[in-house]
């Protein structure tokens, strides 16, 4: 007898968002697929592959350790096993992938309480199955059957037995126990000279900072597989990023690497070895996490400001960079829409495929995929090159998807091809990584609100105020926000218009006004340009652009405002030209 038998791993939105570093955010999403594939490989190997419908690839070879392929948190396949020894097979795999991951990472530990963080790992990985009997003429019957049994499993939560110790809890999570030696850490009342040493000992070891108390989970993310991430980068990089491009521009690959040259000098000045060139160590306020005292946290402060004047000329590098969720709009439907398990594959091929384009792409815009698993996309990347970074990418999803031709039929019966929606956060680069995934989620759920959704979401975080989000259908607002961004560049609208209009927005809410007088009245703000030491007038182009906003996209005038807020903020950095990889044309944000 066969079995249509799917399993579910975890635990994923939480554990990835326990994070500190763009190191954490990447463990904990490459770990998890990790071991995603390591029970797709088991389960190809002791059923055939042939009989993999999520993921399906091509060859075993993708579903091997370490591989380029990113796998769901999701397995399904059919079985000629008995389902519970399907699952034990499985479980079996998951935790030799990470016995593998912990061994490789504690290699070189041998002071950390061993017990305590095994029994923090045991503890960590959630593993749930449901199975039904599996015919191919009732496929589909089966696959909403064993979808049913398995949200029926995941209500029946399971709770080990605390088993901690009165020890301090981990900096990320809160809730587990450290397990490295507390006199491991410097102390206040030890000299200048020791504390340096323990500080640099403590990041050397565990790369944990003199404030940070970690537990297993939290060492693992730290230390695991640090062979694949030889280019891994900062969020502190990516706000860098567009600085370092503007060098380059002007002098030449040697000039940063020569820049490089300089801070990693001087940093071994003080006896603190740099083991990545990152673009975090431009920022003075980022010279407390490599150097441990005062006196020389101050003495290099100093000598960098002096090397980026040298170098730049005053120009400072930027403080915001930005984090990019994208999902696929109505998955689920168009998965319910392929009659067949053939079809099914079909689909999961093509979206295997589309998560290795998607990381080519990323990389190609300067940015860090941190997780792509087929129609699931995390990543940051620098300003100037999000906004079209995210378009290719929801333009590829589209044309793949009508290319293989998978659709759906949506309320009217009209047939549909799923799309691309996208959330992307602009944070300052210091803004604790959990908040800004928290925002990007949020922007990405405003994106999919959008009727028909192929929305998109931006939400802009300084480090002071409240959060301002924009959104709209994907083509409509990035061509709407590249010409505001054009002509806050071009200086041909007044910094000031945009909060002139918000509060023309905010008086005339409550007024019955006839739209000829609103219109007016924009004209006059627009106009006011000339006032604020400009001698040039508002374009007739402007103007135009303004009154199309209002009339044929009917945009409230607050939100107009908003999205001349969020262009500004696009509009501040430096003009650097790229060449896209699928085009050769130059693109200017």
């Amino acid at each position: 007898m066969e079995y249509l038998f799917l399993c579910s791993i975890g635990p994923v939105q939480d554990f990835i968002a326990l994070a500190r570093r763009s190191r954490d955010l990447w463990y904990g999403s490459w770990m998890l697929s990790e071991l995603s594939k390591s029970a797709a490989l088991a389960a190809a190997e002791e059923y055939g592959l042939k009989n993999l419908v999520f993921p399906a690839p091509e060859e075993l070879s993708s579903l091997e350790a370490d591989s380029d392929l990113g796998v769901s948190n999701r397995i399904l396949f059919i079985t000629d096993d008995a389902p519970d020894q399907t699952a034990k097979k499985l479980r079996r795999a998951i935790d030799q992938r990470l016995s593998a991951l912990r061994e490789h990472a504690y290699q070189e530990l041998d002071d950390i309480d061993v017990d305590l963080a095994q029994k923090q790992l045991d503890d960590l990985v959630e593993f749930y199955w449901s199975a039904v009997e599996y015919s191919e003429e009732k496929y589909l019957e089966a696959k909403t059957r064993v979808e049913a049994l398995m949200k029926v499993r995941k209500n029946t939560r399971e709770f080990s037995q605390f088993d901690g110790k009165p020890v301090m809890k981990s900096s990320l999570d809160g809730s587990r126990e450290t397990v490295i030696p507390e006199d491991a850490y410097p102390k206040r009342w030890e000299d200048e000279e020791s504390q340096a040493e323990k500080a640099r000992q403590l990041y050397d070891t565990y790369r944990a900072h003199r404030s940070e108390r970690l537990s297993g989970v939290d060492l693992l993310k730290r230390l695991g597989s640090k062979h694949l991430e030889p280019d891994f980068k900062s969020t502190s990089h990516m706000a860098a990023e567009p600085f370092l491009q503007v060098l380059k521009e002007k002098g030449g690959p040697e000039s940063v690497n020569e820049l490089f040259d300089d801070i990693r000098a001087l940093f071994e000045e003080t006896g603190w070895k740099l083991d990545q060139l990152d673009g975090a160590l431009l920022y003075e306020t980022r010279v407390a996490d490599h150097v441990p005292t005062p006196s020389m946290q101050e003495r290099i402060q100093e000598q960098l400001e002096k090397l980026i004047n040298r170098v730049a000329g005053g120009v400072k590098p930027g403080s915001y960079y930005a984090l990019m969720l994208a999902d696929g709009d109505s998955m689920g439907r168009t998965i319910d829409a392929q009659k067949t398990i053939h079809r099914h594959r079909d689909l999961s091929q093509v979206l295997s495929e589309y998560s290795q384009e998607v990381k080519e792409t990323i990389h190609t815009y300067h940015g860090v995929p941190v997780y792509s698993g087929g129609d699931d996309i995390l990543a940051y990347l620098p300003l100037n090159t999000v906004l079209t970074c995210g378009q290719v990418l929801e333009k590829t999803f589209r044309e793949r998807m009508q290319a293989g031709e998978f659709y759906f039929m949506d309320d009217g019966g009209v047939k549909k091809h799923p799309t691309l929606s996208t959330g992307i956060v602009v944070a300052h680069h210091l803004t604790p990584l959990s908040d800004v995934l928290r925002l990007a989620r949020e922007a990405e759920k405003k994106a999919k609100g959008i009727p028909g959704k192929n929305g998109l979401a931006i939400t802009i975080q300084k480090r002071s105020g409240a959060p301002r989000t924009i959104s709209g259908k994907w083509a409509r607002l990035k061509n709407r926000l590249q010409m505001m961004i054009d002509y806050s560049i071009e200086d041909m609208v007044s910094n000031v218009t945009a909060y002139d209009l918000d509060q023309l927005g905010r008086e005339i809410s409550t007024l019955d006004l006839p739209r000829e007088a609103v219109q007016l009245e924009v004209s006059r703000i627009l106009s006011r340009k000339r006032e604020s030491g400009s001698a040039q007038l508002v374009s007739h182009q402007v103007e135009q652009s303004f009154q199309t906003w209002l009339e044929e996209d009917e945009l409230p005038i607050r939100e107009i405002a908003r999205e001349l807020i969020v262009a500004e903020m696009f509009a501040r950095l430096p003009e650097v030209a790229m060449r896209t990889a699928e085009h050769d044309e130059v693109v200017k944000i």
